[in-house]
């Protein structure tokens, strides 16, 4: 699924644009929706490649496994202890201004001019994220570079939750 979303946005990317993936062997497997997991990837890419399309830069998109402690005091604290699917999508653009960093995920809310965007994508990935059991977290500098971290709950041996 990473694959093909990659393909879909990379076609919209200028060449000072460069996709890194970095995807380890022993993530976990997610019980999800494909279609609603390529919007997600989809949405939050082009996110990145608009916020590096007058300078270029690096996309990066990351998979691995990562646990959930009870009492871990973890920016996910609201999550149930377990093991999770983490996505990492981080880009060398311009960052996110901390004045409207609460309110990227609220539906309409874009800082676009009138007619170049809908203020939708963020809010349906959360939506997505939520659906799926999971959590997203945005950790960003005004003027740097932005990384949204996506947990999914892992699937179980019998294709369950766990």
């Amino acid at each position: 699924v990473i694959a093909q979303a990659l393909k879909v946005v990379q076609v919209s990317f200028s060449s000072r644009i460069k996709v890194q993936t970095r995807i380890s062997k022993n993530y976990p497997m997610v019980l999800a929706d494909p279609s609603q997991i390529h919007e997600m990837i989809v949405n939050l890419c082009a996110n990145a490649g608009e916020a590096m399309s007058e300078t270029g830069g690096i996309l990066k998109v990351i998979l691995s496994s990562t646990g959930i402690d009870p009492g871990s005091g973890q920016q996910f604290k609201d999550l149930t202890p377990g093991e999770y699917l983490e996505m990492i999508i981080s880009d060398t653009g311009s960052g996110i201004d901390p004045e409207i960093r609460e309110k990227i995920f609220d539906p309409y809310f874009t800082t676009k001019e009138f007619g170049k965007g809908t203020g939708m994508g963020l809010s349906v990935v959360h939506g997505i994220v939520k659906t799926h059991g999971g959590a997203i977290a945005v950790d960003c500098t005004a003027g740097q570079d932005t990384c949204f971290r996506v947990l999914l709950p892992a699937a179980g041996e019998d294709g369950k939750q766990t």
